[in-house]
């Protein structure tokens, strides 16, 4: 079949062969492989008259249903707990996300540590993770964690 082919044709049917198998496979790893995979994005935000904010979002970029997803999260220094919160949603869906506010009135002179607990059901499985975050001398600061699984 490529024996009467030039160079640059063969390489050019070469390379379409290529990029066909990467989005075949994209396309697979996308929409049909069943995984799971949540993207826990957690930011605190400082403002100057004392008000600390703390936002949870749950992202589902998996291909499977998150099911009786439930949040707690946990807000202290050295002293006391200030914010103590859980909610749970019935489920997210894949490519759907789902977002937990949370203020409270703080000190941002003082040092915090946030423990975000994620419990979830997926494909007959039980997940439960929990990040502990220390926010440094930042007014604004992100942190991102993914639980990931495959299920073949």
């Amino acid at each position: 079949m490529m024996y009467g082919m030039s160079r640059k044709r063969k390489a050019a049917v070469a390379l379409a062969i290529a990029v066909v198998a990467i989005l075949v496979v994209a396309s697979l790893w996308i929409f049909v492989i069943p995984r799971t995979e949540i993207r826990v994005m957690t930011v605190y935000r400082e403002g100057s008259t004392g008000i600390i904010n703390v936002h949870v979002k749950l992202e589902n970029r998996g291909t499977v249903n998150a099911e009786q997803v439930n949040v707690h999260v946990l807000v202290m220094n050295s002293t006391r707990t200030f914010l103590d919160e859980s909610d749970e949603v019935s489920q997210i869906s894949p490519r759907d996300a789902h977002e937990f506010k949370m203020h409270y009135v703080g000190n941002q002179h003082e040092d915090y540590v946030i423990e975000v607990t994620v419990d979830f059901d997926t494909e007959s499985e039980h997940f439960s993770q929990t990040f502990t975050y220390t926010p440094g001398n930042y007014m604004t600061e992100v942190f991102e964690e993914t639980i990931e699984k495959v299920h073949l």
